[in-house]
């Protein structure tokens, strides 16, 4: 797939929630709906019924339209997918709010990147330890009604759904309360030092397993948030952390800012290079990340101790509402 900065899948579910279910039905059917489908999504793409963050975003947006790339049809297909779910959802969803939809093609999409449209930026709220506690993808707008979308990927019908929560659990700890507010300190700092130990032994396992090579006279510290704060730099203004390495080279941390193997960079790889774990530290990482040994198993321990502060804030964060008063009860 050529190289956008963007998310494809997000303007194919965008114009296809323009579309009739009828119409996105009969262009899945077959290669040339697909086409179809790409032909009449620019358009709508390119219309006032999609409001992006920027002039930017909607000029990468519309690169996307190209029935040429295969790699764009099967977003296409993703996109339409993903429509179908957003349908199932909204109707049901929309009866208990009071106002009820019907009509199953919504009036405007508004693409919520990294920049939100200006229409909805009230709707951006900062909450619980968010940025952007109203997290979405995407945004439909029926008459008065809005609803958020946050789009999620899996490879197959059978693959494990994707993670819900993308959030570290120390930062949903959130209070005005100062008693509170010393009490969530101390469980950060608990959380955190959990976390340090945890990606200190991966990197050090990496270097072990050959995955990273320490040259020069420095060698990696004993002292797990001394190897944490290690920072090379990638390029003028921009450092990585030692466990945020793309490939498999040569470190040395005698000279962070001057490295001479561009391969722990990710310099020349291809995305199939990054998912080699033969080839590449990230592959590496995220591998471990994906097993039994996590970091959420590093971290069990801390979270089993303030089991009740967790839920109250997890509450918060899945499901939508305040759960400072609610109580833990214990048979």
């Amino acid at each position: 797939m050529p190289k956008l900065y963007v998310e494809v899948s997000e303007i194919m579910a965008a114009v296809a929630m323009l579309m009739t279910p009828a119409k996105i039905t009969k262009y899945s059917k077959d290669f040339q709906g697909l086409v179809d489908f790409l032909k009449e999504g620019k358009e709508l793409a390119d219309s006032n019924k999609v409001e992006y963050g920027s002039p930017a975003d909607k000029t990468e947006f519309l690169k996307a339209f190209n029935p040429t790339e295969k790699d764009f049809l099967r977003e296409a297909a993703i996109g339409i997918s993903a429509a179908n779910s957003i349908r199932g959802w909204v109707p049901s969803r929309s009866r208990e709010s009071g106002v009820p939809i019907q009509n199953m093609v919504c009036d405007k999409v508004y693409l919520t990147g990294d920049t939100w449209p200006k229409e909805v930026q009230k709707y951006q709220v900062e909450a619980y330890g968010f940025k952007s506690y109203n997290s979405s993808d995407m945004i439909c707008r029926w008459g008065d009604s809005f609803y958020g979308v946050s789009l999620k990927k899996k490879p197959m019908i059978s693959s494990p759904d994707p993670t819900i929560i993308n959030k570290a659990f120390d930062s949903v700890l959130q209070s005005d309360n100062p008693n509170e507010i010393k009490e969530y300190a101390k469980i950060k700092k608990e959380v955190i030092a959990a976390r340090e130990s945890y990606f200190a032994r991966v990197v050090r396992e990496a270097v072990k397993e050959k995955k990273l090579y320490i040259t020069g006279n420095t060698p990696l510290p004993s002292d797990d948030k001394k190897l944490m704060a290690i920072s090379l730099q990638e390029k003028k203004g921009k450092n990585r952390k030692l466990i945020d390495l793309k490939g498999i080279g040569n470190v040395d941390l005698s000279k962070p800012k001057d490295q001479a193997d561009r391969r722990i960079f990710g310099e020349n790889f291809t995305k199939g290079d990054l998912r080699n774990p033969d080839i590449s530290l990230r592959a590496f990482v995220n591998a471990k990340l994906a097993s039994k040994d996590s970091v959420y198993n590093a971290m069990i321990s801390v979270m089993n101790k303030h089991s009740e502060v967790f839920a109250k804030a997890l509450l918060n964060l899945v499901l939508i509402f305040d759960a400072e008063n609610i109580k833990s009860k214990h048979s």
